[in-house]
């Protein structure tokens, strides 16, 4: 029932989303993990520098073809991030509050690293949380 329930509310949030302002960075669904969608993450990761709240729903396809949904906000003191992986193979919900966020190269890709996290099995330093294409 609270898989129904969440997967709902999820498809809700999507779409509300996203017929709001398309073609422009006020969008907050991440989809493409492209240039545009790499441009609002990076604006993302601004505000909160800023201690600006933001938030945003990024939605990454694997390798098998499953996607994991990744609700990401920022209240401007810390970042609380949501991973909902259960469309991939059944994979576990997460959640992570952490305190850094940046952008860094790695194979090929622009990686969203956070850092200073709190999860499910304690603390850690830093964390891949998404990938964006190079262009």
């Amino acid at each position: 029932m609270i898989k129904l329930r969440t997967t709902l509310l999820t498809l809700i949030l999507i779409l509300l989303v996203s017929c709001s302002s398309k073609g422009s960075l006020n969008t907050n669904l991440l989809t493409a993990m492209d240039a545009k969608d790499q441009k609002r993450m990076a604006l993302f990761v601004e505000r909160f520098q800023n201690r600006k709240m933001d938030y945003l729903v990024a939605i990454q396809k694997s390798v098998e073809g499953t996607y994991t949904i990744y609700d990401v906000r920022s209240d401007g003191r810390a970042i609380h991030v949501r991973i909902d992986a259960s469309r991939d193979m059944g994979g576990p919900n997460t959640e992570l509050t952490c305190s850094k966020i940046r952008f860094k190269e790695r194979n090929g890709l622009n990686w969203v690293r956070v850092g200073n996290c709190q999860g499910p099995d304690g603390k850690f330093d830093e964390a891949g949380l998404l990938s964006f294409s190079k262009e």
